[in-house]
């Protein structure tokens, strides 16, 4: 959505990229700008959760009172831990050992989509919802 919204706010995390002269030759600056977003969010796509969100609190920059989610505090060190929890699981085997603090996880991982929604929706003068994403999702899958 960032992307779409507005691409120039990726422009500081591509500042030390390179392209080639025969790219910048061939293509104009919008384009090779979309090149890169679409190369990072391929990188994006299969890297730790917290990169992700990482990516998007670096392009929408909250102010430090920004609270949309009544109780909610953004913290980096347990995302990490959730995510790791979530590696282990689908990675190693964990078969025989007890999986503790799962609804809380699960909660705290609820809450970080509203807050990230919400910042995005913020930043972007933009309304996008929970709902319309899993509806997108789905179809998605499903064609």
């Amino acid at each position: 959505m960032c992307a779409l919204a507005k691409p120039e706010d990726w422009e500081p995390i591509f500042e030390k990229r390179t392209v080639t002269f025969q790219t910048l030759m061939s293509k104009g600056k919008d384009e090779i700008r979309m090149d890169l977003i679409e190369a990072r969010l391929k990188e994006l796509e299969r890297g730790p959760l917290l990169m992700k969100i990482k990516t998007a609190l670096s392009l929408c920059k909250p102010a430090g009172d920004y609270s949309p989610v009544g109780g909610y505090k953004f913290d980096e060190k347990r995302i990490e831990e959730i995510d790791t929890k979530r590696h282990r699981i689908i990675h190693e085997n964990t078969f025989g050992r007890a999986l503790t603090g799962v609804e809380q996880d699960l909660e705290y991982l609820q809450q970080t989509v509203h807050f990230m929604l919400a910042l995005v929706n913020h930043h972007y003068s933009v309304r996008i919802s929970e709902y319309r994403l899993r509806m997108s999702a789905l179809q998605s899958s499903a064609g």
